[in-house]
């Protein structure tokens, strides 16, 4: 099958609009180019803006000048070329892999500001080998030996390797044809770096019948069983774990106990992600000895503690923030939690006055709490988003809230599907849609002249939970 052919039978079940604009990531090498003129043919025939991003690092004294290079040479070809500039200064240790951070933050950047929906990478057939044998060195599960996916999505655009299954060889024969001269980056033969120590190895694998195109095959046959793992992961999230309004993951311990050992890490990495985005660093195989063998740990910026009644994963009470002033009419986003209240409240952490049985009280201790800031004659009902609940829900205040406001609190849990998103960005909707939902409540006892309202929404019941 010719190059050609290859890009577009890539584009016909890649996931992208018609006539969306692409971009390429371009480096000037052989590897770019050839995808970059390839994308060039694929584009004018499907009417397709395409534009090639270069991105200089300043690692070198002549990066700029060869980005500049490159330029001319997609000047030549009639392609839209663009240059990304990394503005601070990258040296020292792990070198290779903070450029290729700084490198994707800043396309994707580009992207995103562009409205650009699809990123293409250049990665070929070694490529894909010498990332599984790299990964193999370290010890790395499914998810590491799967290698680098054909299609992924990083940050809201999508991104696409179509010579992933392409040899360097037919690169190489692509551009002699063409009559292309390319640039060669002197780090991609520096010993120094780790991806280059595996490229000059792969001919002793292949010369004992372990091909870079038989690693590739593997890696795209793990990729397929890494994909039924997380499918079956997220469907024990969806059906089986409880997300608290209060900012907290609880998975009942039988159905918990049910699940193969894999399952079970990969369910834990992905609350993790949840409760902590921020991306706490932590190691993956602690994580598995401390599932195993201990009761209650701290990790990636989480508590999970396990008990009879199954497994508690909550924020970590040391990287809390601080208190935060909410006035009367505003909506704030703190801490993981959409806030919204008619009268100036504090919001801070605390356990609530009466603990509640069911959840061990470390757990309880990243509830918020409300302090009033002025003493008001109207009374206080807290309205709390759910996903727990399909119907309304009263209760006291006193088991949710260490609230230090001198007066009863009602609090009443509605279903978030009660309130839209276009609402939730808008004070003035938030507060109409709040009004016509309490107005609909028997026995509310709501009068809006004589009550204050605080909203309250944990980010668990939004974002990655959508119906």
């Amino acid at each position: 099958m010719s190059l050609k052919t290859e890009i577009e039978s890539f584009f016909k079940t890649a996931p992208i609009a018609d006539n969306a604009p692409i971009a390429v990531a371009l480096s000037g090498g052989a590897d770019s180019l050839c995808l970059t003129l390839l994308l060039k043919t694929w584009a004018e025939a499907h009417n397709r803006m395409l534009i090639a991003l270069t991105v200089d690092h300043k690692i070198r004294p002549d990066s700029s000048r060869e980005a500049v290079d490159v330029g001319k040479i997609m000047a030549a070809q009639n392609i839209k070329h663009k240059i990304l500039t990394v503005k601070e200064s990258l040296s020292g240790a792990h070198l290779e892999e903070r450029a290729r951070t700084a490198r994707y933050a800043l396309m994707i950047q580009y992207c995103q500001q562009q409205g650009i929906s699809a990123l293409c990478l250049a990665h070929h057939l070694e490529d894909q080998a010498e990332t599984v044998l790299a990964r193999l060195s370290r010890g790395s599960g499914v998810d590491g030996v799967s290698g680098m996916s054909r299609i992924s999505r990083r940050e809201g655009i999508w991104l696409f390797r179509p010579l992933l299954m392409i040899s360097k060889d037919k690169i190489l024969t692509y551009l002699h044809q063409k009559k292309m001269t390319w640039i060669e980056d002197p780090m991609n033969n520096d010993p120094l770096y780790e991806r280059v120590r595996w490229r000059r190895r792969l001919p002793l694998f292949a010369e004992n019948e372990l091909s870079a195109r038989a690693l590739a095959i593997s890696a795209e046959r793990i990729h397929r069983a890494r994909t039924a793992l997380d499918f079956f992961s997220m469907r024990f999230v969806r059906c089986s774990v409880v997300f608290h309004e209060m900012g907290f993951c609880f998975i009942p311990r039988l159905l918990w106990q049910e699940q193969p050992e894999e399952i079970q890490l990969r369910v834990l990495r992905f609350l993790i992600s949840v409760i902590c985005p921020e991306g706490r660093p932590y190691s993956l195989n602690n994580l598995e000895k401390n599932l195993l063998t201990v009761q209650g740990f701290t990790t990636g910026g989480c508590h999970i503690m396990k008990t009879r009644k199954g497994i508690f994963i909550a924020p970590e009470w040391r990287i809390w923030p601080t208190p935060v002033i909410l006035q009367a009419g505003q909506t704030k986003h703190w801490c993981r939690f959409n806030v919204f209240s008619t009268s100036d409240v504090q919001i801070c952490f605390a356990p609530p006055r009466v603990l509640l049985p069911d959840i061990p009280a470390l757990i309880q201790r990243s509830f918020l709490s409300l302090s009033e800031i002025q003493a008001q004659q109207k009374d206080m009902l807290v309205v709390i988003a759910s996903r727990r609940y399909n119907k309304v829900i009263q209760l006291d205040g006193i088991h949710i809230f260490n609230a230090k406001i001198p007066k009863k609190i009602k609090v009443v849990f509605i279903p978030i599907k009660h309130i839209e998103k276009k609402e939730e960005k808008d004070t003035v909707l938030l507060k109409e849609a709040l009004k016509k939902v309490l107005a609909k409540i028997p026995n509310l006892d709501y009068n809006d002249q004589n009550t204050d309202i605080i909203y309250i929404q944990s980010d668990l019941m939004r974002n990655y939970l959508c119906d």
